[in-house]
């Protein structure tokens, strides 16, 4: 790594950042990477060492920006929401 550090955590930039700077988490490329939006949720939770309670602070954060507006939508969605975290 740059800088000799042993990890991304002793980093002077990077941790100021990720706690001061909306962010949001993404994938692309599927098929190329094999990856799913799911695997970069755990890398990132697993770095920033996030609980459950964090993840899910993180996805009800992110429901007004990715959801259609409709009702029937965010109906269906957060209801999904709610039955993930019920079996947790």
């Amino acid at each position: 790594m740059t800088l000799g550090l042993k990890s991304l955590h002793s980093h002077p930039v990077i941790m100021t950042l990720m706690k001061t700077t909306p962010t949001s988490i993404n994938t692309d490329d599927m098929i190329v990477f094999d990856t799913h939006l799911s695997d970069e949720v755990w890398s990132i939770a697993s770095f920033l060492q996030w609980e459950v309670r964090d993840v899910v602070q993180y996805e009800q954060s992110i429901v007004d920006q990715i959801l259609d507006e409709s009702d029937q939508v965010r109906s269906f969605f957060l209801a999904r929401f709610e039955r993930f975290l019920n079996s947790c």
